[in-house]
């Protein structure tokens, strides 16, 4: 297997781990830092800001691990305190996915949105993958048509984990989709893709792939253990 190859299978288990945990959008009512502290949102002059801490009797882990995300994704640093709508982190969800494997300034600057995908994959085309060939581990970005006011570059950024003649079986962060709990609701959840969609009706738009040249140097050398799942070969790819 290839380093990207390794990568994009770990970024698959890394993927349903988080879904295990069970990761919820906490209540727009509130603000939640890294180590889980619950703050009462509120409007200063029009402006959404962190007021009174709360000692938080609900799910803080799962609401802190999206400031995570964002943080140990993207490497968003000043972005300390999250509520729900008040950033998109699908893109933060995913870069997290590749943190120990894509180059930081990639994920950096490339994995926060939709645009900044599209526009990386115009610049670097070995990244663009035929909808007809989508391999589990590969990013797929899923949105509304034009006409229905999607955007031209997808709405929502997502990570196979499998694909069928009809759409695309996805792990997903800021989505509304299959909790782990069993219930539907807004977190990281599993959802169905389908290549065909009608009226408002989120389908597969584009589909990218991390490639070796997009891997860190470091990768898989003696600072990093090669995920048992993917230690099918004996030799990596260079």
């Amino acid at each position: 297997m290839s380093k990207a190859e390794v990568a994009r299978s770990s970024a698959i288990d890394i993927a349903q781990e988080e879904w295990e945990m069970g990761i919820k959008d906490p209540s727009s009512k509130y603000f939640v830092d890294r180590e889980g502290g619950l703050y009462k949102a509120q409007k200063v002059d029009g402006k959404w800001e962190a007021g009174e801490y709360i000692e938080d009797e609900h799910e803080m882990y799962t609401y802190s691990r999206i400031v995570d995300y964002i943080q140990d994704g993207l490497q968003w640093t000043w972005i300390e305190k999250y509520r729900n709508r008040s950033f998109q982190w699908c893109g933060a969800f995913c870069s997290f996915l590749f943190r120990d494997s894509v180059k930081d300034d990639l994920r950096h600057k490339r994995f926060s949105s939709t645009y900044r995908l599209h526009q990386w994959a115009k610049e670097d085309p070995s990244l663009v993958v035929d909808l007809k060939d989508i391999q589990p581990g590969d990013i797929v970005i899923v949105g509304k048509s034009l006409k229905n006011g999607g955007k031209s570059y997808g709405d929502h950024i997502t990570l196979a984990i499998d694909v069928d003649s009809s759409g695309v079986h996805t792990i997903e962060g800021n989505a509304f989709g299959e909790h782990f709990s069993g219930t539907r609701c807004e977190g990281v959840i599993k959802e169905y893709r389908p290549f065909k969609g009608k009226g408002d009706k989120y389908k597969v738009k584009f589909a990218y792939r991390i490639q070796d040249h997009h891997i860190k140097d470091e990768y898989l050398t003696d600072a990093f253990a090669i995920p048992p799942s993917c230690a099918v070969e004996e030799t990596l790819d260079d």
